[in-house]
């Protein structure tokens, strides 16, 4: 969240802006969205599908999916009972690559 501030600050900057608006941030979002999709693969995706259907890891074997969660791509909560889902800013693309993957078993 501070990354992201501090990059619609920028953005500002840029524009000659005197307070971050809505143009800023949302390009600031697009920036660290844009980030996060360069760096994930297919199998990345599919945990990350995991991960958001079920609000945990099935599969506790895999280091890429420890990856994903020291990279905050994953995020574990802890707030009554532990559970997990995908980083907010991913869920548009991971929901987008459950259609190209349903796609191409039809």
């Amino acid at each position: 969240m501070i990354d992201l501030i501090a990059s619609a600050s920028s953005y500002s900057r840029v524009n000659d802006g005197e307070k971050i608006d809505t143009v800023d941030m949302e390009s600031a979002i697009n920036e660290e969205r844009a980030n996060k999709k360069r760096a994930l693969n297919r199998t990345y995706y599919d945990i990350l599908l995991e991960i958001h259907d079920h609000k945990r890891l099935l599969s506790t074997d895999k280091v890429e999916a420890l990856e994903l969660f020291h990279a905050l791509f994953a995020l574990e909560y802890m707030n009554g009972k532990e559970w997990c889902d995908i980083h907010p800013l991913l869920i548009e693309d991971v929901e987008e690559y459950r259609k190209i993957k349903q796609n191409e078993k039809a």
